[in-house]
């Protein structure tokens, strides 16, 4: 990422090429149509901010059913992105982070906080909803506020599902080779 990238330069004093991971869009990918009121996803990551944040919309009553990751196969998790609207991210700085990217290929719409190179990918009112890193009061406001936009949700929907689609093998094997023609490496057949 280029964000791991920037830190790398910073910390090692070396710069190098960026070679973005790839989405599996055979197994995340959209289901035909998508129902924003069966609920809200969270990973396990930073399980304390998404207690309050879920805390907080309870106690404002707002209704949304959520759910949450344990270790689960991959299969199963496509499987359940294809069937819950929204996922609350609420990890901590990456150098890539994949949830969010793969929540988008399977048609739920990432909203919560970032940090590292989720930047590079989530934008804020186009694919997805972000809020600064740790604030679960913001972070339950912009979930209350965007479960209630329909066009919203249906636009973060779409533009998530193309952002997540610009993350392929080949679009991976020309930034490779790029980085391979700027280290002066052979280049690969």
């Amino acid at each position: 990422s280029e964000w791991n990238r920037k830190r790398y330069l910073a910390e090692v004093g070396e710069d190098g090429p960026v070679v973005h991971p790839t989405v599996d869009i055979e197994l995340f990918y959209p289901a035909d149509s998508v129902d924003f009121s069966r609920g809200l996803y969270f990973p396990r990551k930073n399980y304390g901010l998404a207690w309050r944040v879920l805390n907080e919309l309870a106690r404002r009553k707002v209704n949304i059913h959520w759910h949450k990751a344990d270790e689960i196969p991959e299969r199963k998790l496509a499987s359940l992105w294809r069937e819950i609207g929204i996922t609350m991210i609420t990890g901590y700085p990456e150098s890539f982070p994949m949830p969010p990217i793969e929540a988008m290929a399977s048609g739920s719409v990432p909203i919560g906080t970032t940090g590292g190179a989720g930047r590079e990918y989530m934008i804020n009112q186009e694919n997805s909803v972000i809020v600064n890193d740790g604030d679960w009061e913001a972070l339950a406001n912009a979930i209350e506020h965007t479960v209630n936009d329909k066009a919203l949700l249906q636009h973060l929907h779409q533009k998530g599902i193309e952002c997540a689609n610009r993350y392929t093998p080949e679009n991976q094997k020309k930034e490779l080779i790029t980085a391979l023609h700027e280290l002066k490496a052979p280049t690969p057949s």
